[in-house]
């Protein structure tokens, strides 16, 4: 399930695209939204709104209170918190939006309703299927003016949409979220530039090697420098390997190599996430 912003926000559905509902949201339904999309070939639409409470409804409201009637600090409340599908704003965010906020509703009729809906109108649409393959065909002349038609019609959209991309980048009018989306671009341009710069420094590491220690049966391969600093940890049996500093993961898998560990893998692909002192602490896959 496909969510939106409604149509007054501009843009097509895709510009306007949220996210996802789990499938599970449709079990209310049984099959009948299904055969719908199935038969019609064409997305289905319908209405939802979000839950919205007033914070005062809400405990936390006077739990993160001081006894003086201070709020705690913003980034304590929210120091353990992840989105989840039972929490998907953080406390803080909806403090400052002034409300708490709850579930996506989707705005259905109930199961027998929707059932004889969509079977009413299944069972017309196969009849004008089936009266339209009795009757006789159409002449030749107007299937060809037809099709020309309407390939007119595509070669005219066609031409919209590439002076739409050659003038804007965009196939499609430019939206709120383009620009926003072209901002974010322009600010993560200089932190890409500034990565590839430390990329290529030279880094304060040498002599790498790598060491097994079992501390009451727990083997750990360590990758340390010349002066006995830990560099990094290969995780068993597989990986990964975590590092403090992403320069030196060449040298790192050659030491584990020269180590004897043979499923050391190679350097990860261009775009992946790098793993952080963090990952390091907690054996994180980067």
């Amino acid at each position: 399930m496909s969510v939106a912003a409604p149509p007054h926000h501009g843009g097509s559905v895709l510009d306007r695209h949220m996210g996802y509902l789990y499938s599970s949201a449709l079990h209310v339904t049984s099959e009948s939204i299904r055969d719908l999309t199935e038969e019609a070939g064409t997305p289905v639409g319908c209405h939802g709104w979000i839950e919205l409470h007033d914070l005062e409804a809400d405990g936390r409201f006077y739990d993160d209170e001081d006894d003086d009637g201070d709020s705690e600090d913003e980034d304590e409340d929210d120091a353990d918190w992840e989105p989840s599908r039972h929490e998907l704003v953080s406390w803080t965010e909806q403090k400052a939006f002034g409300y708490a906020v709850g579930s996506v509703r989707v705005l259905l009729p109930e199961r027998q309703t929707v059932r004889a809906l969509v079977d009413s109108y299944l069972a017309a649409r196969r009849q004008e299927a089936d009266r339209c393959t009795e009757k006789e065909p159409a002449p030749t002349g107007v299937e060809q003016g037809l099709r020309r038609a309407l390939a007119e019609r595509l070669a005219i959209r066609l031409r919209t949409g590439l002076s739409h991309r050659a003038a804007g980048g965009a196939w499609g009018r430019e939206t709120e979220r383009d620009r926003a989306r072209q901002r974010r671009d322009a600010e993560a341009r200089p932190l890409l530039r500034a990565w590839e710069t430390y990329q290529s420094s030279p880094h304060r590491f040498r002599d790498l090697r790598a060491v097994t220690r079992s501390v009451f049966h727990h083997t750990r391969i360590l990758v340390l420098d010349g002066s006995g600093v830990e560099v990094g940890q290969y995780h068993q049996p597989d990986g990964p390997l975590t590092l403090v500093d992403e320069r030196v993961r060449a040298e790192a898998l050659d030491a584990l190599r020269a180590h004897g560990c043979a499923r050391a893998r190679v350097r990860p692909p261009s775009g992946a996430r790098v793993p952080d002192r963090e990952d390091s602490r907690r054996g994180r896959p980067g």
